[in-house]
């Protein structure tokens, strides 16, 4: 895994849980009211965050991939939020 952004101490009740089918060291939470998203590349020692695209309200739905030329991914399925 790379790129997961900076480490951050953090409490959460998490809806979400993904784990990467071919090494579950390799963990993925969120919470659905948040656009965040919290991933572990080592069990959950460790946790950096990665923020959602711009104007998503709530995600439903969280995956990790199998290792792909060595690195994983983490699909996020959500909601924007809308203007009215």
């Amino acid at each position: 895994m790379t790129d997961a952004g900076p480490e951050v101490s953090v409490q959460i009740n998490a809806d979400l849980v993904a784990v990467a089918p071919d090494d579950n060291a390799i963990v993925a939470i969120a919470q659905k009211s948040t656009g965040v998203v919290y991933i572990s590349s080592n069990g959950g020692s460790t946790w950096g965050s990665l923020s959602a695209p711009t104007g998503v309200a709530a995600i439903y739905d969280l995956a990790v991939s199998a290792a792909y030329s060595g690195n994983n991914y983490v699909a996020v399925a959500g909601y924007e939020t809308t203007n009215t």
